[in-house]
């Protein structure tokens, strides 16, 4: 099954797909795609690395993202790419992935076209990288 969520927005809320309630109910067979807005490639924080290697270890689905207009493109960028799900996308672990701008995808029998950002209300406040 294809399971579509809203901004996580990285560690702050990255607890809207991973908690017990959610994700206990569901299997490898899943995919979990966040529209926009991921948020845990923002940073080498340490907390930010730890919620990856957490969602390797105990997210039991596949955990697809599109970029946002809150991204950290420079970190994005320097993600491995390979072929999967008939398109380009960049690893973020085992079980993560950045589904591309402009690449279409098929998942569990869907085509999906990919594409992300929006115009940042916060632009002014924001700075670089």
């Amino acid at each position: 099954m294809i399971y579509l969520c809203g901004d996580t927005h990285g560690i702050n809320e990255i607890g809207k797909i991973t908690n017990k309630a959610f994700a206990g109910g569901l299997s490898a067979d899943d995919f979990v795609i966040v529209l926009g807005d991921f948020g845990l490639f923002w940073s080498e924080r340490i907390d930010e690395f730890m919620a990856r290697k957490n969602i390797e270890r105990y997210f039991p689905a596949t955990l697809l993202f599109i970029d946002g207009n809150h991204e950290n493109f420079d970190m994005l960028d320097e993600l491995p790419r390979e072929r999967k799900f008939g398109g380009t996308v960049s690893v973020g672990g085992e079980n993560i992935f950045w589904l591309r701008r402009g690449e279409i995808y098929e998942i569990a029998g869907r085509r999906f076209l990919c594409f992300g950002g929006a115009l940042s209300v916060d632009k002014a406040h924001r700075i670089p990288g």
